[in-house]
């Protein structure tokens, strides 16, 4: 599946102390690093710690887990006093901390694909077996990133049938409507088009026909709508009459 929203990577960060003679004094020393598409991890689970010369140091460790604030989304140790530095002259630090991935992380794609494959389907945004709105989105803007911008039209979530109650448990009409919103945001964030088929499938007088009995999956004439609803986006993207 690769890495997802929300998992929590782990990281090394590795700086060498010059070769300060003993007596040195008011040297200037840091070691910084900023993150993209991540936000720091500091807490009892996944703590930030610290070796120098291959051995654990308490009072760097200390120094380091002051400097790494959970949810950030970079750090800087500072302050390093110069009777440590020159005691540990020649030797290498070894911070090793963890991070979030967040939405605004992104992908390297190879932008001379020029094939796509669009799969739409409704279960992301089932309550029951469904996704996290923050994983919708990531993984909408991923593939977004992966087709690239100008090939690409984002397609909502269906709407289940309205009189089959059981598969509507699954599908509340404010949980549905918020991720048809995430995936227009999508959309509009990357100027691509969007197609609405919730908005489509309310205008239909009479909708249950175009399900099957589960309530979810479309009957042939229910494909033929969900083309029909599609196609005039294909249509304006391609720029064909």
């Amino acid at each position: 599946v690769g890495t997802q929203y929300g998992d929590i990577l782990k990281f090394t960060v590795t700086a060498d102390i010059p070769g300060y003679i003993t007596g040195s004094n008011q040297i200037t020393y840091s070691i910084k690093d900023t993150l993209t598409g991540l936000a720091l991890v500091n807490d009892g689970e996944y703590a930030p710690t610290a070796t120098v010369g291959g051995e654990a140091d308490a009072d760097l460790t200390a120094k380091v887990n002051a400097a790494i604030t959970d949810g950030a989304p970079s750090f800087e140790v500072t302050d390093f006093e110069d009777s440590f530095l020159t005691a540990n002259a020649g030797k290498q630090i070894v911070i090793v901390y963890y991070a979030k991935v967040t939405s605004d992380a992104k992908i390297n794609v190879d932008k001379l694909n020029n094939t796509a494959t669009l799969t739409y389907g409704t279960n992301d945004s089932s309550t029951g077996w469904g996704l996290s709105l923050e994983n919708y989105q990531y993984n909408l803007l991923s593939m977004i990133n992966q087709i690239g911008r100008t090939r690409v039209i984002v397609v909502g979530p269906s709407l289940p049938d309205p009189n089959n109650v059981e598969i509507n448990q699954f599908y509340p009409a404010d949980h549905l409507n918020a991720f048809n919103q995430v995936a227009k945001t999508c959309a509009e964030l990357n100027n691509a088009p969007f197609a609405d088929l919730i908005a489509s499938f309310k205008k239909q007088k009479d909708i249950s026909p175009l399900y099957q009995a589960d309530g979810q999956h479309l009957t042939p004439r229910g494909n033929a709508f969900l083309v029909n609803s599609i196609v005039p986006s294909i249509k304006k993207k391609l720029n064909l009459k």
